[in-house]
């Protein structure tokens, strides 16, 4: 009796080392484990692992990269004949004075229309311009002029100081803060702020 019990138990014992081993039956369920889902630890060569789950899986949450400024290599200017920081056009109508913090101009005779001055500026309005070290050009209000150099800016010839420079030409004489490329125009006939 007892060799029944036990020949059936060896047979099928054979039969599944025959077949694989125990690992690859770890994925096999029962019918009542597909009834109720339940969290379960593997076992992996290297040792036990978290249990899984069978939820969905979760988006990381998008973010907008942040632009930084564009870095643009400072303007350069075309024959720079050295750094001249005060100087007058060759007409002697324009003169300039660049310092560190900004640059300016003062014209002597135009024909452009001026602009309205604001109601804060009590002193001479729309016949100086400058640019600074952050900001866009903009007429000054000023009570001084900077016409009086002695050195003389030729023609096709430009300036360049520290982050400011100059071109001096025939159609008129143009200023930039090099680094931001924001400037102006000026001429007899017009200005252009840029």
């Amino acid at each position: 009796m007892r060799l029944r019990v036990v020949l059936p138990g060896v047979v099928a014992l054979v039969c599944l080392s025959g077949c694989g081993t125990a690992s690859d039956l770890t994925g096999v369920e029962s019918a009542s484990d597909r009834s109720e889902p339940t969290a379960r630890a593997t076992e992996s060569p290297t040792g036990p692992t978290a249990p899984t789950t069978s939820s969905p899986p979760t988006k990381a949450p998008t973010t907008t990269p942040t632009r930084k400024p564009e870095q643009r290599p400072p303007k350069r200017l075309p024959h720079v004949v050295g750094a001249i920081d005060f100087f007058v056009s060759p007409s002697r109508n324009i003169g300039c004075l660049i310092t560190a913090d900004a640059v300016r101009c003062d014209i002597q005779q135009k024909s452009y229309r001026e602009p309205t001055p604001p109601a804060s500026c009590q002193l001479d309005y729309g016949n100086s311009l400058q640019v600074g070290l952050d900001a866009i050009a903009e007429f000054g209000c000023v009570g001084d002029t900077v016409l009086g150099a002695r050195e003389v800016l030729d023609y096709n010839t430009s300036t360049v100081v520290g982050d400011f420079g100059y071109t001096s030409r025939e159609t008129g004489m143009t200023c930039y803060n090099l680094r931001t490329r924001h400037g102006f125009l000026i001429s007899r006939e017009f200005v252009d702020i840029f």
